[in-house]
């Protein structure tokens, strides 16, 4: 059985009641000069004082350790996770070349995605890419980095097949969340165009009511002719250039249908933000993830009852009555507490891991976190050590470690076992 302070930075309040005690102690104990038929008298009072002083610090250093959090057991939990997923389907048929809006469709699609991950704080997010066909380039995931990573590189010319497939990509994206164990879910639509076919099939993939789309249009009304990289202009079989005018009316019908939040391109963030206040992102329902997780019980209310009792002799002293400033003391924020640097003494390992971890201190984080192998291999990933991430995540059996897995392997160029571990 362990033991340990949750809070072991609240010790550091015992400092300044440490100082005004001593001063407090030190007065007592000058005693001036006095007429000796009156010693008697003002040494019982003194011992008095002394002993209410006593009281007093007791008293403080045992509410201190109480709010410490002093901890001997554990207890097991049903771990806990937001059920709730998007998928962000991203256009990458040719006609995103156009540059209408500069520098053209594609890079703003790029940006636009990148600049929403980091508003997607709660459950997952999967990231989905279409032209003639979908493909899922990312599976349901917290890991915002990682997305953004993949968003950087996309193109049309990495498509296996030309086209334009929207309902395909809203399809691949549904096919996600069910694979999940999801019934619901939101699909976020960036693309620049959506015919008639598309839309008649996307309003049969979204008629369960289950899955909400929103959308985001790029492009302008009168269109361009598309630029493609070797800086020819996109044509015909009859060889005339082709204009690629986006079909507003149809997209804005889509998430009408899909019952989500419709914007157009701007040049600044307010068709992010219109986005981000969507129903769909914004649910966020809790359900059991059928594991369980080791969490420390606070033990400290055990203490409270000596700290009634050391309360008791000090009513008649007056003493108690200034309990409200020890607790203006006491009332500061462990974690906003934690950001100081003389904290890390009193912390442990995984906590010091953790302040490192997020400080971006990976060569500090993986030295505290030799015993804690999820947090080791993330802080080995996050250096650039993908083999020894690979080694820590080896064996591990649960959905995280398993996804991590898979990135560290594609990142260390291993990509048949990476595929094998997203699968």
């Amino acid at each position: 059985m362990s033991f340990e302070f949750l809070y072991p930075q609240v010790f550091w309040s015992l400092l300044p009641i440490a100082i005004v005690a001593g001063i407090k102690f030190k007065r007592q104990s000058n005693s001036p000069i006095i007429a000796s038929h009156l010693t008697k008298a003002m040494h019982q009072q003194a011992n008095t004082r002394k002993s209410s002083s006593w009281l007093f610090v007791l008293l403080c250093f045992v509410l201190v350790t109480a709010i410490a959090g002093p901890s001997f057991e554990t207890q097991t939990r049903p771990a806990l996770q937001s059920s709730h997923a998007r998928v962000l389907v991203l256009d990458m048929s040719r006609s995103v070349y156009a540059n209408d809006i500069k520098p053209n469709r594609l890079a703003q699609i790029k940006y636009k995605a990148q600049d929403l991950l980091p508003l997607l704080a709660d459950g997952q997010t999967g990231l989905v890419a279409y032209a003639g066909d979908a493909y899922t380039l990312s599976p349901l995931t917290t890991d915002s980095a990682t997305l953004s990573n993949l968003i950087a590189n996309l193109s049309p010319d990495i498509m296996p097949i030309q086209g334009a497939r929207a309902d395909l990509g809203v399809k691949q994206a549904i096919d996600m969340m069910t694979q999940a164990g999801l019934s619901d879910g939101e699909i976020i639509l960036f693309a620049d165009d959506l015919d008639q076919s598309e839309l008649n099939a996307i309003e049969k993939l979204l008629d369960s009511g289950h899955w909400k789309l929103s959308v985001l249009a790029f492009g302008t009304t009168g269109g361009a002719p598309i630029t493609v990289p070797d800086g020819s202009m996109l044509t015909d079989s009859d060889n005339n250039t082709i204009v690629a005018k986006p079909q507003f009316t149809h997209l804005k019908q889509a998430a009408k249908v899909g019952h989500g939040q419709y914007t157009t391109y701007r040049s600044d963030n307010q068709d992010i933000s219109r986005l981000v206040p969507s129903p769909g992102l914004n649910s966020v329902s809790n359900t059991k993830s059928g594991q369980s997780v080791e969490v420390r019980v606070n033990n400290g209310y055990w203490l409270l009852p000596f700290a009634l009792l050391l309360l008791l002799p000090l009513f008649r002293k007056g003493v108690v009555f200034v309990a409200p400033v020890v607790a203006l003391l006491l009332g500061f924020n462990p974690n906003d507490a934690q950001a100081s640097i003389l904290n890390s003494a009193f912390q442990n390992q995984n906590q010091q891991g953790y302040t490192a971890f997020k400080d971006k201190d990976y060569a500090t984080a993986i030295d505290k976190f030799s015993n804690n192998k999820p947090w080791l291999a993330a802080s080995q990933y996050e250096s650039g050590d993908y083999q020894g991430a690979i080694n820590n995540l080896q064996g591990e059996k649960d959905i995280n470690s398993l996804y991590n897995l898979g990135n560290a392997l594609a990142q260390y160029g291993d990509l048949d076992k990476a595929a094998e571990t997203y699968q």
